[in-house]
């Protein structure tokens, strides 16, 4: 087939490709336009060159144009197409012939800082990659906030605000028909865990009927008007709360409702479950 011919005895597509390598990428203007440069730079193939010697410079020169475009910051985005690479990482060195050093380094960075960061085409640096966590999660989580576990058992419930250490002299006498098993001096904390769990057990029951997390006995502080109205007494008294437990616990014979606080008083008896034992609270006198 026959070419058609210019001045200088050159194909025109040759001319086209060789006036873009003089001026074409390296002489775009500051508006991201490319100049213009000398007249036999822009010939384009004739129209009898044929479509296969003419179609690749066709799309060579406006890829040269796009890119020259984007490296100088005022070409616009476009989608990519056919084949053609959606970076700029990628783009085919045979492209670069017409940029500069200091072109090319732009270009690069840009295409590291929005090519490999998926949805990051703004240039954003990435978050900081989170941390491994082996804490508690979830429930254990929340009550390890809260105070509510205890040698890694999470307790059935929490101390109160009003809760306060007794003083000298509360006790608890455990009896096992007429024999005294043990006596407890109650001052030293605030609350006090009956259960079968020794884990956290502060008054621990091996009775099978008791449930691991039973009963506690509870110090809290009671404000109390005197008969004048006029003056508030204070006072540390004991409590005992039922933690929903399977068998019970019983007061002075009656079973109490669970989760609920009821107050002691000296001498009252205290049973958990089917257990036998007895737990009789007294008061030292001054």
């Amino acid at each position: 087939m026959k070419r058609s011919r210019n001045v200088d005895n050159r194909p025109s597509w040759q001319t086209a490709v060789v006036g873009l390598g003089a001026g074409g990428a390296a002489a775009a203007s500051a508006d991201g336009a490319p100049a213009a440069g000398p007249e036999r730079s822009s010939a384009l193939p004739s129209a009898d060159s044929g479509a296969g010697s003419g179609a690749e410079p066709n799309k060579r020169a406006k890829r040269a144009r796009d890119f020259s475009a984007l490296i100088s910051g005022s070409g616009a985005a476009r989608e990519p197409e056919g084949n053609e690479p959606a970076s700029f990482a990628e783009v085919d060195e045979e492209l670069r012939w017409g940029a500069t050093g200091a072109d090319l380094e732009r270009a690069a960075a840009a295409a590291g800082a929005g090519g490999d960061g998926g949805d990051g085409g703004d240039g954003a640096a990435a978050p900081p990659k989170e941390k491994a966590d082996f804490g508690l999660s979830g429930a254990l989580s929340k009550d390890t906030r809260t105070g509510n576990v205890y040698n890694g058992v999470v307790l059935k419930w929490s101390e109160p605000p009003e809760a306060r250490h007794p003083p000298a002299g509360w006790r608890l006498y455990i009896y096992k028909g007429e024999e005294v098993m043990q006596t407890m001096h109650l001052h030293r904390q605030s609350a006090y865990l009956v259960g079968r769990e020794r884990k956290v057990a502060d008054i621990p029951v091996d009775h099978l009927s008791c449930s691991g997390q039973h009963a506690v006995l509870q110090f809290r502080l009671r404000e109390r008007m005197d008969a004048t109205g006029l003056e508030v007494h204070r006072e540390v008294r004991p409590y005992v709360l039922d933690l929903e437990s399977t068998n019970g616990t019983f007061l002075n014979g009656e079973q109490l409702d669970g989760a609920r606080y009821i107050e002691l008083h000296e001498k009252d008896v205290l049973k958990f479950g089917a257990s036998t034992r007895e737990y009789v609270l007294m008061k030292a006198n001054k």
